[in-house]
């Protein structure tokens, strides 16, 4: 025990010892085996040992308090409170201590040397080396991006050249609204063109042309299973030359319609006796009649005339012999084959069972040429036949 408080103690357990009668023995009597006694008789009055040690206690001087060293506890938390953990120093960081700093060693200067003399020595030659194959890759096709090709107009045909005999065939569109054929005939041949379509809505015209460029004879519609083909039929040659057969459509490069055609060329061997068509279209003017035959051989008689736009005029056609079963069919047309009006029975008060035809009052359209054409009920599949009287009049002007 250290410091007052431990010396107070001490003074304190020997007062107790002698007031109780005690006597002191020391640990080597103790050890030693030593017979103590007992119990001291207790004297009268304080002894003089305690006196003294009281005296000492007085007057002894109380030695300096260190500090504690230990933390002073932290209160308590009251029940129910997590305490707080006690914060813990960091431990000190050790520095490194730095390394002794070696001194450089010398520099050892070696001495010259001469260089020694080598002897040629033998070289190997190294073995060729083998070259390791190479390994084949897979190479992938190229890709070829399709590149449109440019639209190229196509080339319109040229004149084609046939014969007597030949079928031709074609197509008609708006790049080419027409074809051309060419034959060589004779003076007097007679012959029989037919313009079919086999595609499309193509509407046929047909015309023949002479080595100058005149028309001879044309057709829009020709009577048959199909109305919009072509035929000219039994047209006597003028002359002998190189004839022009034009294939082409309504409204030729106005038209909208379009097909593959069929064009057939023939020359016909006529009966003895028989009377064909004219050669070519004969003209007339207004106030003219004119005298024709309509039969098997000639069932279509083409005039032409010219006349002024707004004029109108009247077309007359009647049959001359009433012994004849001419039955008349009346066409008027312009130069494009475009037909204008037509008649098959013009009947009158005058005449009411009449078959004659008439195409009255009508005003043209444009000042240029028009065709007529005298023939008879169903054309070229009629079976009438006889002589007619064909007269064309100008009934006003504008």
């Amino acid at each position: 025990m250290k410091g007052l408080p431990g010396r107070m103690a001490l003074i304190c357990g020997m007062a107790v010892c002698l007031l109780a009668g005690c006597t002191l023995v020391n640990a080597p009597a103790l050890r030693s085996g030593a017979v103590l006694p007992t119990r001291v008789p207790v004297t009268a009055g304080p002894s003089p040992t305690l006196l003294a040690i009281a005296a000492a206690v007085e007057t002894a001087t109380p030695e300096p308090t260190l500090p504690p060293t230990r933390p002073p506890l932290s209160p308590v938390p009251p029940t129910g409170m997590p305490s707080p953990l006690p914060t813990v120093p960091s431990a000190p960081t050790n520095t490194p201590l730095p390394l002794p700093t070696m001194p450089p060693a010398p520099t050892v200067t070696p001495l010259p040397t001469e260089p020694p003399t080598q002897a040629a020595t033998a070289t190997d030659t190294p073995s060729p080396t083998r070259t390791a194959s190479p390994t084949a890759t897979r190479t992938l096709p190229p890709t070829f991006t399709r590149t449109p090709l440019p639209t190229i107009a196509p080339t319109p045909i040229g004149p084609q050249q046939i014969a007597y005999g030949d079928v031709a065939t074609g197509s008609i569109s708006n790049v080419q609204p027409e074809r051309i054929f060419t034959f060589a005939g004779n003076r007097g041949d007679v012959i029989t063109i037919r313009l079919e379509r086999q595609s499309g809505d193509l509407d046929t015209v047909l015309a023949l042309l002479d080595s100058a460029g005149h028309e001879l004879a044309m057709n829009d519609d020709a009577p048959g299973p199909v109305p919009s083909d072509s035929r000219i039929e039994q047209f006597r040659l003028p002359a002998s030359g190189v004839y022009t057969i034009v294939a082409t459509r309504f409204q030729r490069g106005a038209g909208t319609t379009s097909g593959e055609f069929m064009l057939t060329l023939r020359r016909i061997e006529m009966p003895v006796g028989a009377t064909p068509t004219p050669a070519g279209p004969q003209r007339i003017a207004y106030g003219q009649t004119v005298v024709g035959v309509i039969n098997d051989s000639s069932p279509v008689v083409a005039y032409t005339f010219s006349g002024q736009q707004g004029e109108v005029v009247r077309i007359s056609l009647a049959r001359l012999n009433p012994a004849d079963s001419l039955d008349p069919y009346l066409r008027l047309m312009d130069m494009a084959g475009h037909e204008l009006a037509a008649n098959d029975d013009a009947p009158s008060p005058a005449d009411p069972t009449t078959t004659n035809a008439q195409i009255s009052g009508f005003r043209l359209p444009a000042t240029g040429e028009y065709v007529i054409l005298a023939t008879r009920f169903q054309e070229t599949r009629g079976t009438t036949s006889g002589t007619f009287a064909l007269t064309l009049l100008l009934e006003s002007r504008e």
